[in-house]
């Protein structure tokens, strides 16, 4: 779990804060392609469609059930640690100010 975490810790934040519960339902229902949306970025749009085509050829018929739980499992997480990182900024930048 904790190199999951220092990936995510290597991605940019995004632009704003996001309600990870959203994420996770977007990343269920619609995979890379909403998430990417939803996020507006382009990074988390590949990533999730690189691991989603993996699933998919590996596991044909239940790679596109495990690309969902992964995609919404991703959302939460890349939403949790990008609010964290954007609110620590927020702190920090107001305190130089």
């Amino acid at each position: 779990m904790e190199t999951v975490l220092k990936i995510l810790d290597e991605l940019p934040p995004l632009r704003s804060q996001k309600n990870s519960s959203i994420a996770t339902v977007i990343g269920f229902l619609f995979g890379g392609i909403g998430l990417g949306i939803y996020f507006f970025s382009i990074i988390d749009f590949f990533i999730l469609m690189v691991v989603g085509f993996i699933l998919l050829g590996a596991l044909s018929n239940f790679g596109w059930f495990l690309g969902a739980c992964f995609a919404a499992v991703y959302g939460y997480f890349r939403v949790e640690n990008s609010n964290k990182r954007l609110a620590k900024n927020e702190t920090s930048s107001k305190k130089s100010a």
